[in-house]
């Protein structure tokens, strides 16, 4: 068959589906409708969804592709997605919550709450066999902010990541051990001293357990998720869900798209023993609506107050001295956007949000009151070829 005529015939069904909220405004959205269709056509995705929520309203809801290519399941609004990162913002609210219960504070040391993080030392690059005694303490703070001298083990190539992996830091396990295993490797840098991207709010989730007395999962269903009708974000699908769980691709060297996780055998279809803060949580576009639309609300919704409004104006604002980019800064849990022009970002400053290693993304704009959602399961994680064409057309579309 030919191969044109046959990717029609499955894409189809899916396309048919693809529909802007509101028919009057379709020609206004045809710009987003592009860049989306084109993702899916070309098989750089095998399927997206897509929400504009400002003032007040959802302005666009689309949904095109699958979350199964081999079932030809079409993506709709029930479809779960992997989050992966999108967790942390969550977690970095939880902790918040807590700050503002008066059992936490921000420069609170991290062995306070679990022991083996004190007498932490660095990594001595002069001399890779001697550790020297860290000049500060890891607190609160520099979890939040990605300043802890922390790393993750997975992306880059530095002494210290090496050791993440030479001491198995990722070997399954609680998270109370997983904490402990990260306490007994130098630091890459002195705490406070530059922005590292890391494992720092598995930690975080780690001390918010200490600290209330729960599993995080049970912390974040009872103060967080349920409260803002979250309903299907949680650290793993139960059996009866387990059809609405998207399929996770990689490209293949020929470019085609190959399932490497996903159905009853999935990493997230059996209940989780280390719940990671920093990575864990599946969701949907609809439920972190919710948590954006109470983050850019001041910290409530709908009657629901998590956090007072100059809590959420703390945690959106960038507290790195010395950044990684004049361009952003990072918040308490958020990328902040400082300058969009020398970023090349088309959307505006004071902007912040995150993504998934999946490229899921979100991004909340105060300014215009604007929160825009995109979610697809492909790895490796491409910003510049998912996030960048969308968000693009989104402000496109809205001038």
């Amino acid at each position: 068959m030919n191969y044109r005529l046959q990717l029609v015939r499955i894409l189809l069904p899916a396309l048919l589906l693809s529909t802007p909220l509101r028919a009057q405004d379709a020609s206004q959205y045809a710009r987003i409708d592009s860049v989306i269709t084109s993702l899916v056509t070309e098989q750089a995705v095998a399927g997206v969804k897509a929400l504009l929520w400002q003032q007040g309203e959802v302005i666009y809801s689309h949904s095109e592709g699958f979350q199964d290519l081999a079932a030809k399941v079409p993506i709709t609004d029930s479809t779960l997605f992997r989050i992966y990162s999108m967790t942390k913002p969550v977690t970095s609210v939880a902790a918040l919550m807590l700050v503002e219960d008066g059992v936490l504070a921000l420069q609170d040391p991290v062995a306070n709450f679990i022991p083996a993080f004190g007498g932490t030392e660095l990594y001595d690059r002069d001399a890779p066999d001697r550790r020297v005694p860290s000049p500060r303490e890891i607190t609160i703070f520099h979890l939040l902010t990605h300043t802890a001298g922390l790393t993750y083990g997975l992306f880059s190539n530095t002494a210290v990541d090496s050791l993440y992996w030479a001491h198995q830091v990722w070997s399954p396990g609680t998270l109370d051990e997983f904490a402990d295993r990260i306490a007994g490797i130098p630091l890459l840098y002195a705490p406070g001293t530059d922005w590292h991207y890391s494992v720092a709010t598995d930690i975080l989730g780690r001390v918010i357990e200490v600290v209330s007395g729960q599993p995080l999962s049970q912390f974040f269903s009872e103060r967080i998720l349920e409260p803002l009708k979250m309903h299907d974000t949680a650290f793993s699908v139960p059996k009866e869900r387990i059809g609405r769980l998207s399929m996770l691709y990689s490209p293949c060297s020929d470019g085609a798209l190959a399932a490497v996780d996903g159905g009853p055998d999935s990493d997230f279809a059996a209940p989780v023993e280390r719940m990671s803060g920093g990575g864990g949580l599946v969701s949907t576009p609809e439920d972190y609506l919710s948590f954006a639309r109470m983050l850019l609300n001041g910290g409530s919704l709908d009657g629901v107050t998590l956090l007072q409004p100059t809590t959420v104006a703390l945690m959106t604002q960038d507290h790195l001295e010395s950044g990684p980019d004049a361009a952003w800064g990072f918040g308490l849990g958020f990328e902040v956007i400082l300058d969009p022009e020398g970023l090349g970002d088309p959307g505006v400053a004071g902007t912040y949000g995150w993504s998934g290693a999946a490229n899921t993304f979100f991004f909340i704009d105060p300014q215009s009151e604007l929160i825009g959602l995109f979610f697809v399961q492909r790895r490796p994680f491409d910003k510049n070829r998912f996030l960048h064409p969308f968000k693009e057309a989104v402000y496109e579309s809205l001038r």
